[in-house]
């Protein structure tokens, strides 16, 4: 047993390569797994506190007015004398109507209901928003929703505009504001007139300091401190800037006076903060209960499972700003888990490769051994000199670097998440997880592994011959290369001799090999997605309106009037009804046939737009074909009416645009509006390449007052793509980590190969081959089959991620192709064989230090 031991330590001179190959698995899991980890500690200990100590709101909410039941004649009366005082002689008369329709016993003398037709709906809506009489029914219906549920609520205001090439989220200074409360970082608040506080990380990239001056508009302010937003942990500042980008994404606190001057797209919203303890963990499964209507046991969900309320939960605005950021704490520390685990089952593969190595080697001795009496428990102890140092030392180096990696990726994670950092704590759980759970792991499994191996009777040990055995595969090879030249069927058969060591090589290329394609998927995937998106759009802005207008606010813009409606049924070219699997809304774009800056491309890159000129046909985009089956031909029975179900309109399809994203349907403006009771010029949203959009500071106050939103598709395209360029960048990362993996077995298994065929390499010397003819030989060996696991691991990949797709496509209401260009796949398998090709590098060195001597030893 004691000769083990001191022979076991004594090889680990000779098999460096094999020791480094197990501490270095073990070094890039534990390093990894302490680096993501200890970052993501201090970011998580601090994000609970900072959601409470800045009373950081559980819910935003909206109110949806059914202005059909909710508004009594005493609300109606206060806004005649008030907000609606001042009206138009049409819109009086609409309001006539109005008064009559809520009016039980004046109902019964009109024709039929104004609220059956959605055109109504409409018009009442936009002239209550117009006026700002809706703000007077929404914060009454929140005091009352207040005491029944115990929260308290403000009403926050924010702005958002384009200055230069930033976005901006301007928020009015309060401070008596106890909801939301700002986060003061360094400097002080504004309290005086012209003075502004803004985010660190954009003043440090812009240089800017406490005491500098800058500019909103044609009004220099004085920045008198830097702050958080805690309502926008996550700064979504503008749709038009989806990806938080530092360079361009600024949020500012600024005087209420001051606020109420810069011209900007305003939002209302109402913040609520329950009373008493409420989770303030974010749950996923809540959001689909949330997204289905059905029960739910979060207390803020309990406004919108009451159906006798109507609230609106700004469920994106929850997720997105405040509560996205522990999803990523779930998702990496559970990557950081798993990758840990992956990898010391990696090193389980080496440390059994080299063990089963080493019992062949020494089977002479220890068939002695067991002759003597030794039990292969006993025996097999000496084996567990590999996996002990080789996890302590890689647990040590591990630990060590994970902790100075975790500061740099602590703060790339708050370049995209802004909140204050706790400090870093050595943790002794990480320790314990870096050298005594490798140990153990490797230790135990190593030894049933030994164990398994050295079951053989003494007899069978002791007995002379030499370990490398002609099985049936390497016959089988032998056969099918028989018509080849002597290099090439020495070498398969050398190959096939050993079918573990064959297997791994394949097994880890071909999963080396689907993380690869995963991730250049993924790059292709997004990029081709970005691409047919905005492929028909010829415009830059997207202009939302607050109501539904009729005066053409832009002559040179495009109008657009949206709706959301039901399909209640799909009847096929041959008249057979087809079945859909649950209810489908489509989002109806009623756009017109002479468009200047939409084109609905199709596969074959036609223009489709022209086919709308025919008031019955819709274009529908892709995502609704693939997702529900519905085709050229196939025509749409829509509702239009909530409470009866026979008031539809009918659309065939003529055609399908390639976009992926949502479910729509484009159909003419003019007969759209005809068919839901509104005027031909109706329209709630504009297009136009005008760059006066960009900065609202330039527009004239009574257009930006009836603006909604402003979409900028040229900054939202620049956006992604930035992102998508830093994401490359990462890619690129994990394709040269899993190429690191890929080398570090083939690197061992090239090892052993050498040392396994010492004799023959001894005996090819004595013949007179070359170092580099032998090297060709017997090294390269598992070239086809790296080839051939990589290729393979292609179609395998694209069959799984399409079954991932389908089973999420029904809930994410969109489709994705999944392709992969040839030239990242020659990428790929280029950054593979790198790999295995420097590992034979490396083992070259050994083949070419084997002495001739050898060919003349016994087995």
């Amino acid at each position: 047993m004691k000769l083990l031991f001191l022979n076991s330590l004594k090889g680990l001179k000779k098999k460096k390569i094999q020791m480094l190959g197990i501490a270095l698995m073990v070094m890039l899991s534990t390093g990894i797994y302490v680096a993501m980890q200890s970052a993501l500690d201090r970011m998580e200990d601090r994000y609970y506190n900072y959601l409470e100590e800045q009373n950081v709101e559980h819910i935003s909410v909206d109110y949806y007015i059914d202005y059909s039941k909710e508004v009594t004649n005493e609300n109606l009366e206060y806004l005649l004398n008030n907000q609606l005082s001042n009206l138009t002689e049409e819109e009086q008369n609409l309001m006539n109507t109005y008064k009559c329709a809520i009016d039980t016993n004046c109902l019964k003398t009109l024709e039929s209901n104004p609220f059956a037709n959605i055109g109504f709906n409409y018009m009442i809506d936009n002239l209550f928003q117009k006026n700002e009489a809706n703000i007077y029914l929404k914060s009454k219906k929140i005091n009352e929703l207040k005491e029944k549920y115990d929260f308290d609520y403000e009403l926050d205001r924010s702005k958002t505009l384009k200055q230069d090439e930033t976005y901006i989220k301007l928020i009015p200074y309060n401070k008596d504001k106890n909801i939301n409360k700002a986060y003061l970082v360094s400097g002080r608040f504004p309290t005086s007139n012209n003075e502004i506080t803004m985010l660190p990380k954009y003043a440090k990239i812009h240089k800017i300091k406490i005491g500098d001056y800058y500019a909103i508009g044609e009004t220099k302010y004085k920045v008198v401190g830097f702050t958080y937003a805690p309502d926008y942990i996550y700064p979504l500042v503008s749709y038009s800037a989806l990806m938080f980008d530092e360079e361009k994404n600024n949020v500012i606190y600024i005087n209420n006076d001051n606020f109420t001057k810069v011209s900007g797209i305003e939002e209302k919203t109402f913040s609520i903060l329950y009373n008493g303890k409420v989770e303030r963990k974010f749950k996923l499964e809540e959001v689909m209960k949330e997204k289905k209507k059905t029960k739910s046991t979060d207390v803020m969900k309990i406004l919108y499972d009451d159906s006798n309320i109507g609230i609106n939960t700004f469920t994106v605005t929850r997720i997105g700003r405040i509560s996205s950021l522990q999803l990523e704490f779930k998702t990496d520390r559970l990557f950081a888990e798993y990758f840990l685990y992956v990898l010391l089952g990696i090193a389980l593969f080496v440390i059994a490769i080299i063990t089963k190595k080493r019992i062949e080697d020494e089977k002479l001795q220890i068939g002695v051994l067991k002759s003597l009496g030794y039990s292969p428990f006993s025996i097999a102890v000496s084996y567990l000199v590999y996996p002990i140092i080789g996890s302590i030392i890689g647990g040590m180096l591990g630990y060590i670097i994970g902790s100075t990696l975790n500061n740099p990726l602590a703060n790339l994670y708050v370049s995209y998440f802004v909140l204050p950092l706790a400090d870093f704590k050595i943790s002794m759980k990480y320790i314990l997880n870096s050298i005594l759970l490798p140990t153990f792991l490797l230790s135990v499994l190593s030894y049933i592994i030994a164990i398994f191996m050295l079951r053989k009777k003494p007899l069978y040990l002791l007995r002379e011959g030499s370990n490398l055995k002609i099985n049936i595969f390497s016959k089988i090879a032998n056969k099918l290369t028989s018509f080849l030249p002597f290099k090439y069927r020495f070498k398969y058969s050398l190959a096939f001799r050993s079918i573990p060591k064959l297997l791994i090589v394949a097994l880890t290329s071909f999963f080396t090999g689907m993380l690869i394609v995963l991730t250049l998927i993924g790059m292709n995937l997004m990029q081709n997605i970005i691409d047919k998106s905005f492929e028909g759009m010829k415009y830059d802005y997207m202009i939302y309106t607050n109501t539904l207008e009729t005066e053409q606010l832009d002559s040179n813009a495009d109008y657009i009037l949206n709706g959301n409606l039901p399909i209640y049924k799909v009847v096929s070219k041959d008249n057979k009804t087809k079945k859909l699997e649950k209810k489908v809304n489509i989002n109806i774009t009623a756009i017109d046939n002479n468009s200047k800056y939409i084109e609905l491309i199709n596969s074959k890159k036609d223009n489709l737009i022209s086919k709308i000129s025919n008031p019955d046909n819709i274009i529908i985009n892709k995502n609704l074909e693939n997702l529900y089956n519905i085709e050229i031909g196939d025509t749409l029975v829509l509702g239009i009416d909530k409470e009866d179900k026979n008031k539809t309109i009918t659309y065939k399809v003529a055609g399908i645009s390639e976009e992926f994203m949502n479910v729509i349907g484009y159909v003419d403006r003019n007969s759209f509006s005809k068919k839901i009771g509104l005027k031909n010029s109706s329209y709630s949203s504009m297009l136009s390449k005008d760059n006066k959009y960009s900065n609202l500071e330039k527009l004239d106050k009574n257009l930006v007052s009836k603006i909604a939103t402003v979409i900028n598709f040229k900054d939202m395209k620049d956006n992604i793509n930035k992102t998508m360029e830093a994401k490359n960048a990462s890619i690129y990362i994990v394709i040269i980590f899993a190429s690191i993996m890929a080398f570090v077995i083939i690197a061992v298994i090239a090892n052993i190969v050498v040392e396994e065929n010492k004799k023959i390499i001894s005996l090819m010397k004595v013949m007179g081959y070359k170092n580099k003819k032998i090297s060709s030989i017997v090294l390269n060996i598992y070239t086809p089959i790296i080839i051939i696991s990589y290729l393979l691991s292609i179609p395998a990949m694209i069959k799984l991620l399409e079954k991932i797709v389908s089973v999420l496509a029904g809930d994410m209401e969109m489709t994705i192709p999944i392709s992969l260009e040839p030239s990242l796949a020659i990428m790929g398998l280029i950054g593979l064989l790198t790999a295995y090709y420097i590992a034979v590098a490396m083992s070259k060195k050994v083949l070419n230090k084997i002495p001739l001597a050898i060919a003349l030893k016994r087995e």
